[in-house]
């Protein structure tokens, strides 16, 4: 065997080689130096990897809000009411109550309006004396009057009144509308307005007519 096939030499070429080499990572001077043996390997950190310090952080966090919301749902919904707390009993049987109902308006009273009694129609048909020098005025709307005259004098206005005159006057004034006089005999007949109309029985009275379709004649 020769002395490059020793296997002892050749180990120890191997050793010597070895222990020149530089160490890893780059160069260095002295001789290796190798870690000891009860110090903990420091795991690095490989680029682009998760920081296992921020993941911890966040678990940690999550847990904390779960229990936060834990106790406070059971704060709300899972608390019983304590001794001496008045709990409001529910009665079930009890027929519901029913709605509050608007109360019908008040009807208003009818007022009933006053009955105005008519005025009375004046037929005086009693005969009125006119006495001489005296004056009687008749008017009004649709009166029947009946007057004796022994002298005095009769003025006569107002609408559709019926006027007789028995005796004799001294004067006859007749005005208004659509007025019928009739008389025995007068001195003198005076008429105006509007269709009215005069009727005399006997003598020549002086006669001054005026107004519109107003008559004066013997009848």
């Amino acid at each position: 065997m020769s002395e490059s096939e020793d296997p002892e030499q050749r180990i120890r070429d191997l050793e010597q080689s070895a222990s020149a080499a530089p160490p890893p990572g780059g160069f260095h001077d002295g001789p290796y130096e190798a870690p000891p043996f009860d110090a903990a390997p420091t795991a690095a950190r490989q680029p682009g990897g998760p920081d296992r310090r921020g993941v911890s952080t966040l678990l940690f966090g999550l847990g904390l809000l779960i229990i936060v919301l834990a106790g406070a749902a059971f704060l709300l919904f899972g608390r019983e009411p304590t001794a001496g707390t008045p709990v409001a009993a529910i009665d079930h049987s009890a027929p519901p109550r029913p709605p509050a109902s608007t109360p019908a308006p008040t009807p208003r009273p009818r007022l009933t309006p006053p009955v105005i009694p008519s005025p009375p129609t004046i037929d005086d048909t009693s005969p009125t004396v006119v006495a001489d020098g005296g004056s009687v005025s008749v008017s009004g709307i649709a009166e029947h009057r009946t007057l004796t005259c022994t002298g005095g004098t009769v003025e006569i206005s107002g609408i559709n009144n019926t006027v007789e005159i028995t005796g004799h006057c001294e004067r006859v004034t007749v005005s208004g509308i659509e007025n019928v006089i009739t008389l025995d005999s007068a001195d003198v007949i005076e008429a105006s307005g509007i269709g009215s109309r005069v009727t005399y029985h006997s003598g020549e009275p002086r006669i001054d007519s005026s107004g519109s379709d107003v008559t004066v004649q013997p009848g």
